[in-house]
């Protein structure tokens, strides 16, 4: 029913990568006082709608149900009780996706995505494509990419129960789950040069948010590019 009901949504907005269907994202607070974006405007951008959230109140009565997806990024905190959070994940109701781990490292580790909270930032953004085979890479050839921003996120101890798809210059950039549909994107979020993320960084992102949600549709390119740039002036 709810993917149902965003082919609707979909169609009455005119969205982004040609089919895709708009999601309802629920994004942790951050910190855009320390000078760190939000990253609202950018999803917002690529035709989601997005419902800014405390995690402090996420606890075990909160529903999950209106969302699709629920989004992490920099400084945000963790679930007021995350096994509420990994049952709906678990249960197929929403998909998680990280901006940036720092802030939400139980929560990351608690989903099987890194085994310790060793989370840094490498640079310059050259995506390194190990395998294309899974939806979130599968626009892109094996080898390496840049995302036009400067500073990418690197994810030391990925679990054993996760897969890296991409890495940068120091290691791990794009982690997913295996059975789960979590993610640590590579999009740093930091307060340098964040706006200058490119088409294939932003197809990277779009791709991320409709696998999480697992909207049976991710683009091949994100059509409204220019739309989302245009955020970032």
């Amino acid at each position: 029913m709810k993917f149902l009901l965003r082919l609707i949504l979909a169609g009455s907005l005119g969205l982004v990568a040609g089919n895709a269907a708009a999601l309802n994202i629920l994004l942790a607070h951050g910190a855009p006082h320390l000078g760190y974006p939000d990253v609202a405007p950018r999803l917002v951008g690529l035709g989601h709608t997005v419902t800014p959230g405390d995690p402090l109140t996420w606890d075990a009565a909160f529903d999950y149900e209106p969302y699709d997806v629920v989004a992490f990024q920099y400084d945000s905190k963790n679930p007021a009780d995350l096994a509420h959070l990994t049952a709906a994940l678990d249960s197929g109701q929403i998909g998680v996706v990280f901006f940036r781990a720092f802030g939400h490292n139980a929560t990351v580790i608690g989903l099987g995505l890194m085994t310790t909270t060793e989370e840094a930032w490498q640079s310059p953004t050259d995506l390194t494509v190990l395998d294309n085979t899974h939806p979130i890479t599968s626009f892109l050839s094996l080898g390496t990419v840049n995302l036009g921003f400067t500073y990418m996120g690197w994810y030391l101890t990925p679990a054993p129960e996760a897969s890296v798809l991409a890495t940068g210059p120091s290691g791990p950039a794009l982690v997913v789950h295996d059975t789960r549909r979590a993610v640590l994107v590579p999009y740093f979020g930091h307060a340098v040069n964040h706006g200058a993320e490119n088409e294939t960084g932003l197809t990277l992102t779009q791709n991320a948010l409709l696998w999480a949600a697992n909207s049976g549709s991710v683009p091949d390119e994100a059509a409204s590019f220019g739309s989302v740039k245009s955020l970032f002036r």
